[in-house]
């Protein structure tokens, strides 16, 4: 048993139609488009169940990639004083740390690119350490940002294309929602190793600045 129906299609359509549907069965070809339009569309609406186990499952994943990057920011953040950064960029970050924290994050999506650029860029590069340098040294908050970039992108490479290389790829939601949480751990790791490391310079003797920097 069948069912007439009439259909409406595109001036431009119906024009390339006329010259290809000599023996076409149209009423078969639109009968076969509207069964898999069909089939993909109840999936979903006959399967509310199954939608929701799915995006509960993935949101699941979700939360424990976001742990995962907050717990390698903190320990960036550790091993940025402990192991990395000089003592001007020390002094830039705790002398700022109140901008760094409550400010909106200041950085563009185009200086994102450009970080995500840079740290996908191959390390054997020779002029690589002077281009993290030039790129970090800007401010003090793009100092901090290219380190939770890194942080962030240990985690999110799958999220990311070729083209990423290239700067030229939308940033995906979750890695800009990703920024201001890791941002936040990061400077807790940073305080952390910095409220150790302060005392023992103050204590250290004569010669060093009485006005060591303190958080």
């Amino acid at each position: 048993m069948t069912h007439r129906l009439t259909i409406s299609i595109p001036d431009e359509l119906a024009e390339r139609l006329e010259h290809v549907k000599e023996g076409m069965n149209v009423s078969a070809v639109c009968a076969e488009a509207l069964r898999e339009a069909v089939y993909k569309r109840s999936r979903t609406q006959e399967n509310p169940d199954a939608v929701s186990r799915a995006a509960e499952r993935l949101r699941g994943e979700l939360m424990i990639l976001l742990v995962n990057i907050k717990a390698t920011a903190w320990e960036k953040g550790s091993s940025a004083v402990l192991e990395r950064l000089s003592l001007r960029e020390i002094y830039l970050v705790v002398n700022n740390e109140d901008f760094i924290r409550n400010a909106q994050w200041e950085l563009d999506e185009n200086w994102i690119r450009e970080a995500v650029s840079l740290a996908w860029s191959p390390k054997t590069d020779q002029a690589y350490s002077h281009r993290v340098r030039e790129h970090r040294a800007r401010s003090e908050t793009t100092l901090v940002g290219y380190e939770v970039i890194e942080a962030i992108l240990k985690h999110t490479e799958f999220m990311l294309d070729e083209r990423a290389v290239d700067g030229d790829w939308d940033i995906p939601s979750f890695f800009l929602d990703a920024l201001p949480v890791a941002l936040h751990d990061y400077m807790d790791g940073f305080q952390a190793a910095w409220e150790k490391v302060e005392p023992l310079l103050r204590n250290a003797g004569p010669g060093l600045t009485p006005n060591v920097p303190t958080v």
